[in-house]
């Protein structure tokens, strides 16, 4: 049985994510510390590609003095994919219904998808109603549609594009992949190339 209970007081955070890690800043400090003296970030892990985005975040919240869960989502359809990434990464895993039961105001929810599946959207809808600060990462280019990223507060972009979708609060952070992939020693070519999209061959609805 999982020991989190609701956290009465805490410090006000503000996130922000550069590179997509994320370094959490002490806000205007009103309210007192929960007994352990730690706020909390959940994210929500859809599936592998989504641990494997969020987990380097973990280590670098935890140094700033917070405590990071991961959670899964029962009943999706990557729901087994998602678990296996975070046992892998070593990590507890509690279900998205506890987030909803616990959450309040002093935490954060971040999350890669934030259009399903329905009992997400749900939970979703009452986080933020009960004042929730919700926080999605566009997970790859396929995703900037216009419907898409409507629960969320604050919507963190890795380039131009993601603006695009119109989403309140959205913010440009930056892309780790790319980034590394620049500042590694690269050949010359002095022949056309041509860059090919062959991971994803179903559409963002498929997601939900």
């Amino acid at each position: 049985m999982s020991s989190l209970r609701p956290m009465s007081r805490s410090h006000a955070f503000l996130v922000r994510m550069k590179e997509m890690a994320v370094s959490a800043i002490a806000g205007a400090g009103q309210g007192v510390p929960a007994a352990d003296g730690r706020a909390r970030i959940f994210f929500v892990v859809h599936n592998k590609n989504h641990m494997s985005i969020f987990s380097g975040f973990a280590g670098i919240l935890e140094a700033h003095g917070l405590a990071v869960h991961f959670a899964s989502i029962g009943g999706h359809r990557h729901e087994a994919q998602a678990l296996d990434a975070i046992v892998a990464a070593r990590r507890p895993v509690i279900d998205i219904g506890e987030i909803a039961s616990v959450a309040t105001p002093f935490d954060l929810v971040v999350l890669g998808n934030d259009w399903g599946p329905r009992r997400l959207v749900r939970i979703l809808q009452r986080l933020k109603a009960r004042g929730v600060p919700l926080v999605a990462v566009v997970e790859g280019a396929r995703f900037g549609l216009p419907r898409l990223y409507k629960h969320v507060d604050t919507l963190l972009c890795w380039g131009l594009s993601g603006l695009s979708i119109g989403a309140a609060g959205a913010r440009i952070v930056g892309s780790p992949i790319i980034e590394k992939a620049a500042k590694l020693p690269r050949k010359v070519h002095d022949r056309p190339r041509v860059l090919v999209n062959y991971k994803f061959s179903g559409t963002a609805e498929d997601e939900g």
